[in-house]
């Protein structure tokens, strides 16, 4: 979920998909990272993105057929920025892709 710009996860962790360092799971919401200005979080299988509202995209968790978009398939325990390109408009995380609107 997000609160004023922040993200906040709770659920099942194995692949670090809530994006806190660790694959503890989380009964609880708790705040992700001290980023701010999400705008929008999407989830996929095991892995979550989201944008911000600089137009830039962050992806997490499983990277096992490359759906983080960093150019690699080694997983990621916190948010991740994913290029520096910036201009996204949207995204979409699927089972194991992502999709990103410029």
């Amino acid at each position: 979920g997000l609160k004023a710009g922040t993200a906040w996860c709770w659920g099942r962790n194995n692949y670090s998909q809530l994006g806190l360092g660790d694959t503890t799971y989380r009964s609880v919401p708790t705040q992700i990272t001290a980023e701010t200005g999400f705008t929008s979080i999407e989830l996929g299988w095991d892995h979550t993105c989201g944008l911000k509202s600089d137009g830039t995209a962050w992806c997490w968790g499983s990277n096992s057929y490359g759906q983080l978009g960093l150019g690699n398939t080694i997983d990621r325990n916190v948010p991740t920025q994913i290029t520096s390109q910036t201009g996204f408009t949207s995204i979409s995380a699927g089972g194991f892709h992502t999709f990103g609107v410029k």
